[in-house]
């Protein structure tokens, strides 16, 4: 398996657990807390994403 073979393993078996998770928490909480618990975790990741890119690209020009 190549690296975007692997990848996308990855991210289906990212997928599927936060499905998982996701069908666990509604059981116990509504609908709008798990939505805003989601938007809170996916704007962390893409800002952490950014950051990283941007680390990545300084560190690149400044070499």
């Amino acid at each position: 398996m190549g690296r975007d073979g692997a990848i996308s393993l990855v991210a289906a078996g990212g997928l599927f657990a936060a499905n998982a998770i996701n069908s666990v928490i509604l059981e116990y909480f509504n609908f709008a807390a798990v939505w805003l618990v989601n938007s809170v975790i996916a704007a962390a990741l893409g800002g952490f994403s950014l950051y990283r890119y941007y680390l990545s690209r300084t560190l690149a020009y400044s070499r």
